[in-house]
């Protein structure tokens, strides 16, 4: 399963716009293998899969190593976050931006002091946000609640999901044959408050239409 999330996460850092480094001053800069290893704390088969991907993308293993080395140590850093400040802690992953090494951190308020200041994050470009007003485990609540709730009103295609840095629950889902001849507005006025919530947003699709959901 290691293997699996390495490479998922190094796609998505791939998507979000890498960029290439042949150019780059970071190249003559960059610590040596051994001590992104030891710094990253990479596993013997993190490392086969670091090794796998340089190869499939033509970098030397020190590049591979500093673009996608930190990642496991970055997904662990946030898991242990998540559990640290169950009640703060908003959000945390890969930033869209240029560069191999952009990170976010979002929580409700202020960051924590020995959040902004642990020297796990030295060796990253994090963005630090703050009073999103809401926590990751509320809006998970808020996703659950919501996707329940449409089921139980006679929906049977529908899909929940969160937006993690703005806080918005989004619910795609197909219309019902009652639901024929009414305007989406009309449809979704008959809903009960917590799919009326100001950060719930729903998007009727045609009846018939296959979407995706865990009930």
């Amino acid at each position: 399963m290691k293997a699996l999330r390495s490479i998922a996460l190094y796609v998505l850092l791939a998507a979000c716009g890498s960029g290439e480094m042949s150019d780059s001053p970071l190249l003559t800069s960059m610590p040596t293998v051994g001590e992104m290893i030891e710094q990253f704390g990479t596993t013997p088969a993190e490392l086969e899969d670091i090794r796998f991907i340089a190869d499939e993308e033509g970098w030397s293993l020190e590049e591979a190593l500093y673009r996608i080395g930190w990642q496991e140590a970055f997904s662990l850093f946030v898991d242990e976050l998540r559990k640290t400040y169950p009640e703060d802690f908003s959000a945390g992953g890969i930033s869209r931006d240029e560069g191999p090494r952009n990170v976010f951190l979002t929580f409700r308020g202020p960051i924590p002091e020995d959040v902004g200041s642990d020297p796990r994050l030295d060796h990253l470009d994090v963005e630090f946000r703050e009073t999103t007003g809401f926590s990751e485990a509320e809006l998970s609540a808020q996703v659950i609640d919501v996707h329940h709730t449409m089921l139980d009103l006679g929906f049977t295609e529908v899909g929940t999901g969160p937006e993690t840095e703005t806080g918005e629950v989004r619910v795609d889902v197909a219309r019902r044959p009652v639901d024929r001849g009414k305007t989406d507005a009309e449809v979704i006025a008959t809903f009960p408050a917590n799919l009326r919530a100001d950060n719930v947003a729903i998007v009727l699709h045609p009846e018939g239409t296959v979407l995706g959901g865990d009930d």
